[in-house]
C-alpha cells in the first residue's frame, strides 16, 4: 500500500483527459502510475494531457496550468488498448522528465506482449528421398547334371539384376554340360549328346537369419548336340530346344561375395529321337534334368 501511494505522488501534477476510449484516461493514469519512481521537484508545475482520435492514431498532447503548449505526438493504433495506454504513459512520462531536472528520466518500460500468434503456417519441402542403388550380382557356379541316370560335370555363368529396394529381380545364365551317352536299340552309347543352355526369368531374393534364399522360374533356350559313336558312318546333328526350369539357392553372403549351393529342374518337352540307318529300334533323350550347384557370386545386394 506504501509503495502505490508513492507512485501516484511521483505523477500526481499530471491530469489526464480526453475523449478517447481506447485507451482511456483513466487507463493511461493508471499506466503513468505504474511506471518507476522518479520524485518530482518542489516546486513541479501542475501540467494537463490532452488525448484525440485522429485519422493516424492518438494524438497527445501536454499543456501548462494555464493551458500553454508543451509538446504533441501522434501515435499510431496498431496495439491493444492496454499496450496503447502503456504507451502513451511513457511518453507523458518522458516529457515530464525532461521539463523537471529533478526527475529521473529512467522509466521501467512495460513487458512486450507476447507475439500473436501466426495463421501463416510455413510449409517446408521434404527433400527428395535418395534413389536407391541397383542390386545385382555375377557368379560362376560349378555343376551337377543327372539325366536318364548319368551324371555329368558342367559350369554355368550367372547374374542377378533387381531395382533398389526390390527382392524381385531378373535372373540370366549360360550354362555347359559335358557330354553324356545314350544307347540306341541293342546298340549300347551308340549316340553322344549335350547341351548348351541360355535360361532368363524372374528370381525373388529373400533374407533371413544372415542368409539369402533365391527361388526363380526360368524359361530356357539350348543348342543339342548329338553324335554317333562306334559306327561303321557316322554323322553329326545339331538343334535348337526350348524348355523351362525351376529352381532354389541358398547363400551367406560375407562382404560383397556370397558362396551359395543350389539346385534346378529343367523340363524339355517333345520327343527327341535316336535313329539308326539299318537298325529299327530308336533311342530317346530324357526329357528331365536335375543339376545340383555350388557356386560363388559378387556384387551388391543391400
Amino acid at each position: 500500500m506504501v509503495a502505490a501511494l508513492a507512485l501516484g505522488l511521483v505523477f500526481a501534477t499530471v491530469d489526464i483527459a480526453g475523449d478517447v476510449s481506447c485507451p482511456t484516461p483513466a487507463d493511461v493514469s493508471s499506466r503513468l502510475a505504474e511506471l518507476a519512481a522518479p520524485q518530482p521537484g518542489p516546486n513541479a508545475e501542475h501540467h494537463r494531457a490532452r488525448l484525440s482520435t485522429t485519422e493516424r492514431g492518438i494524438h497527445v498532447e501536454l499543456q501548462s496550468e494555464a493551458g500553454a503548449h508543451i509538446a504533441e505526438r501522434e501515435l499510431p493504433v496498431n496495439e491493444t488498448c492496454a499496450d496503447m495506454a502503456a504507451a502513451v504513459a511513457v511518453v507523458i512520462a518522458a516529457w515530464e522528465a525532461d521539463l523537471d531536472p529533478h526527475i529521473d528520466a529512467r522509466v521501467n518500460l512495460p513487458a512486450p506482449a507476447a507475439p500473436k500468434p501466426s495463421s501463416t503456417v510455413a510449409i517446408a519441402a521434404a527433400p527428395q528421398p535418395a534413389a536407391s542403388p541397383m542390386r545385382f550380382d555375377l557368379g560362376l557356379a560349378l555343376i551337377a547334371a543327372l539325366a536318364g541316370g548319368q551324371v555329368a560335370p558342367g559350369a554355368r555363368i550367372g547374374g542377378w539384376l533387381a531395382p533398389g529396394g526390390w527382392r524381385l529381380g531378373l535372373g540370366v545364365a549360360v550354362s555347359g554340360v559335358t557330354a553324356r551317352t545314350e544307347s540306341v536299340g541293342a546298340r549300347v552309347d551308340a549316340a553322344r549328346w549335350s547341351r548348351f543352355a541360355l535360361a532368363a526369368g524372374p528370381q525373388v531374393r529373400f533374407e533371413a537369419g544372415g542368409m539369402t534364399v533365391d527361388a526363380h522360374a526360368q524359361a530356357l533356350a539350348a543348342l543339342l548336340r548329338v553324335e554317333g559313336v562306334g559306327l561303321t558312318t557316322t554323322a553329326t546333328d545339331s538343334t535348337g530346344q526350348f524348355g523351362t526350369g525351376v529352381g532354389v539357392q541358398v547363400g551367406r553372403p560375407l562382404g560383397n561375395a556370397t558362396p551359395w549351393i543350389g539346385a534346378d529342374v529343367l523340363f524339355w518337352p517333345g520327343r527327341d529321337r535316336l535313329a539308326i540307318d539299318g537298325l529299327a529300334s530308336e533311342g530317346q533323350l530324357p526329357r528331365f534334368e536335375l543339376q545340383l550347384a555350388l557356386g560363388l557370386s559378387f556384387g551388391r545386394s543391400p
